[in-house]
């Protein structure tokens, strides 16, 4: 048959396609309605005492018991066992196959001819994969009426056939061959195999596709959720790496004139993620760190990084769903066994992602045969990382340097420093970085790579080079001020160089010693700026609680930036203060008298009250009173002059008090006089004052004195001498209470 009449699609009448799917639907029909007992024989035996699907010899069954053996035109069938009845099964399967691969060469003619669909054949190919199958409504055939309805069947696809156009029936037809295999036949895995090398063979991408979904499901995915998969035994630990190959190898007879291949990694583990997605607690972990799905892996890295960049976002977008966990749960179940594996599995697949990229940025280090990572790829991992918050959330020791947010936070820092990213790329790359936990370990990978960079240098120049890069790092993480990180990346640097260049270097001790120093104060000063600066502290905000004079309640402060190094825990702690409350005795009566308060029993809520309260909770007050004024004066700050100006002192002394007093004197009740008046110039000997005045006499107690006794509020009345009248203790609150002195007590 000539290239031009199938392009044009002539030889595809609506006659000619009823003869050829009448015999496919017959022993398709043949095939489905084959004795159970044979069916069963083939089929992988679930037991419940079983974990696993398993053939006679204990192994998974990835065959169904049938091997295939290389023929000229088809695969033919070798049995492991010699029953009539599977030798039934394999004629019946090899007429199914037989009947699809004759429909495709009439559709396709030679096999492997180069074709690229158009939109309308991939129209044709959707058209052709819903054709109806059977009559009812339902997805399989009623075998028992097909005598009866297969006539009327043929008819509805005849008519269907008729509108679309001859030059592409040919998508449709093989599309439609197929769909009327899976819906009446059980999709045995020796059936789909064998169609899915006729696929193969007339370079039949969309159906592949299809077939290679089943395969996989059958391999990856048990019948039964507590089973574990069938590929996981170690009998299979290279099945997915050679059913890559074969896949491949394909590809390279059925090319596009311009060699696009047609049968790519990419699209193989597209449809890899898509079905390992698709496994359930609680053996999805183990196929993720199984054995055969690392060789996979391994293998895709090496030809197709963007592929292998998806395998791994694939894990991070689904990583508490397949552990079994969540980001919010204690720690004792996020460090559980099945976490733990699946964090050291990616903890793997992200180190050789910092390798690749770290070799992009050096060509000496650059093998040829490996290909550059897509960057733009690897943020949208990292993003889904800090999503997931694996970037923070750490179950090991914090000294491990085989961690997981470790080789994160590298990374991250590695591509935000050198790579050219767009602004919403390094808005992403920044979001990771302030939420990272860095540890003194952080950067322990990049270090060693840095130091690589430099190897065939001498000492005292390859010094200055590996601190020249570590200064790159630091002016970046410093400028987003990340001040832990660059903390952390230059202790790191300097554990190294003591670790890992020092202890070579035994003729150099003199540069060594020079370097070491260096890298100490360098580290000294970063840590001072990190831990003791204020300023630039970026830590949240702790609750801290404090006692006011009212009432007991909880509010925020901001932390002290002033940290101490701590010998017992062997690390910085935060300084805090020590909070007083102030006695009450403390304040000055001078400062009282400069801010008179009327004379009323309710509280005074005047900013001197509250500037008071404040001085109470700290020593130092400098650091939270700016909080304070902000509170206290929403319109406005106050000024530094205003804050800092102490009270001005009264010029006084005993004797200008006493004389003060003796002509401001009070008489609180005015009683009967006896007839030997005393002179006008002498003072009673016992009288009271009012409340206001009597605070203001108070003296504050000396430091010697017991701190925990306070001034009452309300001082006791001293009581009247020669007559012995007691006045009640409201009347030393309330000036006005009695118009004449209590009466007199016996």
């Amino acid at each position: 048959m000539s290239p031009g009449t199938i392009e044009s699609g002539t030889h595809l009448t609506t006659s000619r396609i009823n003869r050829l799917l009448r015999p496919l639907r017959n022993k398709c029909i043949s095939l489905a309605t084959l004795s159970n007992s044979a069916a069963t024989a083939v089929s992988r035996a679930t037991h419940s005492k079983q974990l696993s699907n398993r053939d006679a010899d204990g192994v998974p069954s990835l065959t169904g018991g049938l091997h295939t053996s290389a023929g000229p035109i088809g695969k033919r069938l070798i049995l492991d066992r010699s029953p009539a009845d599977d030798f039934e099964l394999s004629r019946r399967i090899q007429a199914v196959c037989d009947a699809f691969r004759n429909i495709a060469h009439v559709a396709y003619g030679i096999p492997c001819t180069e074709r690229i669909p158009s939109l309308a054949a991939m129209c044709s190919l959707v058209i052709g994969k819903n054709i109806p199958i059977a009559i009812s409504d339902g997805s399989k055939i009623n075998f028992g009426d097909v005598g009866t309805h297969e006539d009327d069947v043929m008819e509805v696809v005849g008519s269907i056939y008729d509108s679309i156009p001859p030059h592409y029936r040919r998508f449709s037809i093989v599309s439609h061959a197929l769909s009327v295999i899976l819906c009446v036949c059980t999709p045995h895995y020796a059936l789909v195999n064998i169609l899915l090398d006729h696929c193969l063979s007339f370079g039949l991408v969309h159906e592949s596709t299809r077939l290679l979904s089943i395969i996989l499901s059958q391999a990856l995915l048990p019948s039964n959720p507590s089973f574990e998969p069938p590929i996981t035994h170690p009998a299979h630990t290279t099945y997915l790496v050679d059913l890559h190959t074969k896949w491949v190898t394909a590809s390279k007879q059925a090319c596009t004139p311009c060699g696009t291949q047609l049968f790519t990694t990419s699209a193989f583990c597209r449809v890899t993620n898509a079905i390992l997605l698709q496994s359930v607690r609680p053996n999805c972990h183990i196929l993720w760190t199984s054995k055969v799905l690392d060789r996979l892996v391994r293998m895709v890295e090496s030809c197709d990084v963007d592929s292998f960049i998806s395998i791994i976002q694939a894990l991070v977008q689904n990583f508490w769903n397949i552990s079994g966990s969540s980001p919010d749960a204690s720690p004792q179940e996020r460090g559980n066994a099945h976490v733990l594996l699946l964090r050291d599995r990616l903890f793997e697949w992200v180190s050789s992602l910092f390798d690749m990229l770290f070799f992009q940025n050096d060509p000496t280090l650059r093998s040829s045969q490996n290909t550059l990572p897509n960057v733009c790829a690897i943020i949208d991992v990292l993003d889904d990382c800090r999503a997931a918050q694996l970037h923070s959330s750490r179950v090991l020791p914090a000294g491990s340097q085989f961690d997981l947010p470790n080789i994160i936070t590298a990374l991250t820092t590695h591509i935000y420093v050198i790579s050219e990213t767009s602004l919403h790329n390094a808005d992403r790359l920044l979001a990771v970085l302030d939420g990272a936990s860095p540890v003194p370990a952080t950067f322990n990978k990049l270090m060693t790579y840095l130091c690589r960079l430099q190897i065939a240098q001498t000492f005292e120049s390859f010094s200055g080079s590996f601190l020249s890069e570590v200064q790159v790092y630091s002016s970046a993480l410093r400028s987003q001020k990340l001040l832990g990180l660059d903390a952390s990346l230059w202790a790191c640097a300097l554990h190294h160089f003591e670790t890992f260049i020092a202890s070579s270097q035994t003729g150099n001790t003199a540069l060594v010693s020079k370097y070491k120093r260096q890298l100490m104060d360098i580290v000294d000063a970063v840590e001072r700026k990190c831990f003791g600066g204020g300023t630039l502290d970026s830590s949240p905000s702790v609750p801290v609680s404090a006692r006011s004079q009212r009432a007991k309640r909880m509010h925020r402060r901001r932390p002290s930036g002033h940290w101490e190094w701590e010998e017992m825990v062997g690390c910085w702690i935060r300084k805090t203060p020590v909070h007083k409350k102030r006695r009450a005795d403390e304040e000055s009566p001078l400062n009282r008298l400069s801010s008179p308060r009327p004379l009323s029993h309710t509280f005074s809520h005047s900013p001197s009250s509250r500037s008071s309260e404040s001085d109470s909770y700290t020593e130092d007050g400098s650091e939270y009173q700016e909080d304070r004024d902000k509170e206290n004066h929403p319109g406005g700050r106050l000024s530094v002059h205003e804050r800092s100006q102490p009270l001005r002192r009264r010029q006084s002394n005993f004797s200008s008090l006493l004389a003060d007093a003796q002509v401001n004197r009070i008489v609180l009740h005015s009683k009967p006089q006896p007839k030997s008046r005393l002179p006008a110039s002498v003072m009673p000997k016992k009288y009271i004052l009012p409340s206001s005045l009597q605070q203001q006499r108070q003296v504050p107690r000396k430091k010697g004195k017991d701190s925990s006794r306070y001034l009452s509020p309300t001082p006791t009345v001293p009581p009247l001498v020669k007559s012995g009248i007691m006045l009640p203790s409201d009347d030393s609150l309330d000036l006005f209470a009695y118009a004449t002195s209590s009466p007199e007590r016996c």
